[in-house]
């Protein structure tokens, strides 16, 4: 359930944010894992290697989904651990109430 306007934060009202996300496997399972993991909206798998799977996670404006994704992500048949292992928030300039000017359009 999404937070009404007045509440929501900052972060959540005007800033797109991506995490990257390093899943442990059982190696017999790691084909089903990455399967189960596309099938998750915002999650994207970029490599698999034995029972590691590199993935991304994107939250768009308004939602805040990066915490609950990695608790579905722990929550898949086969997956030993889902670890954060970078974020990075940046302003969505449409919805913004500040400059996203950069110095070059200045």
């Amino acid at each position: 359930m999404r937070e009404p306007a007045a509440v929501q934060s900052e972060h959540t009202r005007g800033q797109y944010s991506i995490a990257g996300v390093l899943v442990h496997t059982k190696l017999e399972r790691a084909a089903f894992v990455e399967h189960d993991l596309l099938q998750l909206s915002g999650v994207e798998v970029h490599g698999v290697e034995g029972g590691k799977l590199i993935v991304t996670i994107e939250e768009f404006p308004g939602d805040k989904i990066l915490l609950s994704r990695i608790s579905e992500i722990n929550a898949i048949p086969g997956v030993l651990n889902a670890s954060l292992i970078y974020t990075e928030s940046e302003p969505n300039c449409e919805l913004a109430d500040s400059g996203c000017n950069s110095e070059d359009e200045k």
